[in-house]
């Protein structure tokens, strides 16, 4: 049995080009196939000086979570920027 919580609108999630698609969010304790999740920070403190905190916060919560940084800026213009 699922709850609706909110209602968001349709999205595009790998390409600029693709079609809007629509999309279902679940909790991850509810997903009978988690795919993952993203995790997105806004400061105005440099990668370096937020990093830390958000490891020890995300590893209170979960200790054995897997997780990597990236700046936005890196994500969204990497698959339209790289050569060849």
């Amino acid at each position: 049995m699922f709850e609706i919580v909110g209602v968001a609108g349709n999205t595009k999630y790998l390409s600029l080009r693709e079609k809007l698609r629509p999309v279902l969010y679940l909790p991850i304790a509810q997903d009978a196939e988690p795919r993952g999740s993203q995790l997105v920070i806004r400061s105005a403190l440099p990668p370096a000086k937020v990093i830390p905190g958000v490891r020890r916060a995300i590893a209170e919560v979960d200790p054995g979570a897997r997780f990597s940084f990236g700046e936005m800026k890196e994500l969204v213009m990497g698959p339209w920027c790289a050569s060849g």
